[in-house]
């Protein structure tokens, strides 16, 4: 549905064909496709006729006439065709409006009359009388086309500016449509309380629907967190990883990947307890706090970490390896169930791309380092030469 008012009109004051670029003042107030009135004629006509009228008895009546659903016919009939049925449209509002009314094409699919004056039970009834005759099928071209056509009723006299008569057509249009189509609806105080009610539910669903995307949100951030450690998890790792391989291959740009892994968790059933729990979670802290704002830090596991290093080669990842190690026998946690043995870890570090092909094949290299390291006796930082 489009607006009456298009965009640019002024509403008053004359027309220079010279300024407008149009040769006559005549073209200007006449629609090309369909030679009824322009929405400009018609926004003239309701100024002289404004004035006029009383909110009280028979008055004129602005019946705005919209194509349901023409989007679709115009793709599904072609240009030609469409602007056929346009026509067809504007002849048959022109017969069927009572004596003495005028027509115009006020938008693409939209048309208007202008009824002289009558009572409001009038006006509906020529409303009606208009929709079921834009409602037999109509000619395009070489084949028959039916449509259905919503129709907004606006009695003039109890406004005194045009656009507020646009304004309550458009309400009232709105209101047409959302209840279907196809139908005749007639302005009144109702459409107004109608059209505050529905910005209210609108505003409101609003609300809802983001209410429920940030609902989404922390869902999916709860997916990808361990909650304890507030590390992002398995999930997250490999998400980034492809994010960080991806823009390798577009931009040239460095990363590296560390692998952290305590020393004797694997094997050592001490680490399932409470107290095993509680240092592995010091040990990935101290993780998370040792690597730099622009890199990121992953618990894969109990005491199973990754850490994803931006624009980093192999002599950054290993001083960042280093780090690591430090800072995690810096925080001297307790190992479990062993006075005065602290926990240490192993790191193994890896600049991606220079010999791989796919991220999993990072993995599988920084895997078997870190698996060589560990048999080796763990409390090493270790990368390929």
């Amino acid at each position: 549905m489009t607006r009456l008012t298009p965009a640019g009109a002024t509403t008053s004051g004359p027309v220079d064909p010279r300024t407008t670029g149009l040769a006559t003042l005549a073209e200007l107030l006449e629609d090309s496709l369909t030679g009824l009135g322009s929405v400009a004629a018609l926004r003239r006509d309701l100024e002289a006729l404004i004035e006029m009228f009383q909110p009280f008895g028979s008055r004129p009546a602005l019946l705005l006439v919209d194509i349901d659903g023409f989007a679709e016919h115009n793709a599904g009939l072609g240009r030609e065709r469409a602007d056929r049925v346009l026509v067809a449209v504007g002849e048959r509002l022109a017969t069927t409006l009572p004596p003495g009314s005028a027509a115009y094409r006020s938008g693409g699919d939209e048309f208007a009359g202008l009824v002289p004056a009558i009572s409001t039970v009038e006006a509906v009834e020529a409303a009606g009388r208009l929709r079921q005759a834009l409602s037999r099928p109509l000619p395009a071209g070489d084949r028959e086309v039916a449509v259905t056509v919503s129709v907004a009723v606006v009695m003039l006299g109890q406004r005194r500016r045009v656009d507020a008569l646009f304004r309550d057509a458009d309400v009232t249009m709105f209101r047409a449509k959302a209840e279907g189509g196809d139908r005749v609806d007639v302005y009144n105080w109702e459409v107004d309380s109608w059209s505050t009610t529905r910005k209210r539910d609108l505003a409101r669903s609003e609300r809802e629907v983001e209410d429920l995307r940030h609902q989404n949100r922390v869902l999916a951030e709860a997916l990808t967190l361990d909650l304890p450690t507030g590390l992002p998890n398995a999930i997250a790792f490999e998400a980034d990883h492809e994010q960080a391989d991806s823009w390798r291959r577009r931009s040239g740009e460095p990363y590296s990947v560390l692998r952290v892994c305590v020393d004797g968790r694997g094997s050592d059933p001490a680490f399932m307890g409470p107290e095993g729990v509680e240092a592995l979670e010091q040990v990935a802290l101290a993780v998370r706090d040792t690597v730099r704002r622009s890199d990121r830090a992953y618990l894969l596991g109990p005491g199973d970490l990754a850490v994803l290093l931006r624009s980093s080669a192999t002599k950054e990842a290993v001083l960042a390896a280093e780090r690591v190690r430090c800072g995690v026998a810096q925080r001297a946690v307790g190992y479990p169930g062993a006075p005065g043995r602290v926990l240490t870890v192993t790191v193994a570090a890896i600049e991606a791309g220079f010999r791989h092909s796919h991220t999993g094949d990072v993995l599988a290299e920084v895997e078997r380092l870190l698996g060589d390291a560990v048999q080796a006796g763990g409390d090493r930082i270790v990368w390929p030469h």
